[in-house]
């Protein structure tokens, strides 16, 4: 997946709120790996049932691993002391949402795959 560089750039810098509401949550997941310094390019990442439980337990596993270092990372050593501090915090506070938010979707399309395998066969 092509990711803009301002997604990944460092030093961080907060993307207005209107941006990230409107990232999709690989876009996220990609932005929230670049801030902790964690190469997730590799990752088979999906939401959906018709890729695989393993893709699907890979996304989980990714979005609940980022969510934790992003929990850890907090306050951003790029922006503590700078102007841009409290856009940082709004900004690793939507990630952190987003992130847990996209560990559920990932476990139940997961859960529905291993429910139903039927429905998902190729």
């Amino acid at each position: 997946m092509s990711v803009p560089h301002t997604l990944t750039a460092r030093p961080h810098r907060p993307l207005p709120p209107d941006v990230v509401a409107e990232l999709r949550d690989a876009a996220v997941m990609r932005r929230a790996a670049a801030l902790v310094d964690i190469d997730i390019d590799e990752l088979p990442i999906t939401f959906s049932p018709h890729h695989g439980g393993e893709r699907l337990a890979a996304t989980r596993t990714a979005a609940e691993l980022l969510l934790a270092r992003l929990e850890l990372l907090l306050p951003c050593p790029d922006c503590a002391g700078t102007d841009q501090r409290l856009d940082c915090a709004q900004e690793l506070g939507t990630l952190e949402a987003r992130l847990a938010a996209a560990a559920a979707r990932a476990q139940f399309a997961l859960a529905s795959l291993l429910r139903h395998p039927d429905l998902y066969a190729a």
